[in-house]
Parts: C-alpha cells; structure tokens; sequence
C-alpha cells in the first residue's frame, strides 16, 4: 500500500536514516530508525485508512513529517499515530469537496491554521 516511488520509501531504502545525512533533498535532517520506521508505518496506515489519498498525497506527508519537521515533541508537532491520523484526518475534511479529495492537501498552510493545543 505505500508508495514504491515516493519520498519516504527513497530514503528508507537508501539507508539515510540513523547515519550521517547525506546531501539530498529526501533527507533533510537525522532521525532514528526506529522514528523512521513508525513514521513509515504511520504513513501505510494513513493510505490504507483514507484510500483516496494518493501518491503525490504521500509525498506531501514526507515533506510534512521529515522536510519540515512535523514529527517531534512540541505543540505543533505530531508524536504518535493517533494524532497523526486526526490532522490528517481534519485537513482531509478541508480538502475534499463533493466527495472529492484536491489533488493537494497543502497540509504546512492547513497546520499553520490549527490551533495549539
């Protein structure tokens, strides 16, 4: 159910995690195998529970979680799979109009708009 061709699976399958980061626009920071394989799963989970999501859809959520930091402790940040799901659960609900999901989830500009919590 994931994404053979997209960002998150490039860097896992390239071994960019728990080492030195090479210079790439798919590994922008360190993080930890065992992060990077929850996140992974986060993401399978995500496609599997909102099967309209697409492929560009995985990307954006790479770029959400890893490029712009969106996995982490703070308040704007996610930590765990159920948060996860619920933002991304909401700004699907933004985004889907007649039934139909954009073909951007804009998720940096949906999360600036969430409250903190």
């Amino acid at each position: 159910m994931t994404n053979g061709g997209g960002l998150f699976y490039a860097a896992l399958r390239a071994g960019w995690f728990d080492g030195p980061a090479p210079p790439s626009i798919f590994f922008p920071c360190r993080i930890t195998f065992n992060t990077s394989t929850s996140v992974s799963r986060w993401i399978g989970n995500a496609r599997r529970r909102f099967p309209q999501l697409t492929n560009f859809h995985e990307d954006e959520r790479y770029n959400w979680l890893i490029t712009s930091k969106g996995y982490g402790n703070t308040k704007a940040q996610v930590n765990s799979e159920k948060l996860f799901l619920e933002r991304l659960a909401s700004i699907i609900n933004k985004r889907t109009t007649f039934g139909v999901l954009e073909e951007s989830l804009n998720i940096q500009s949906a999360i600036q708009r969430i409250p903190s919590e």
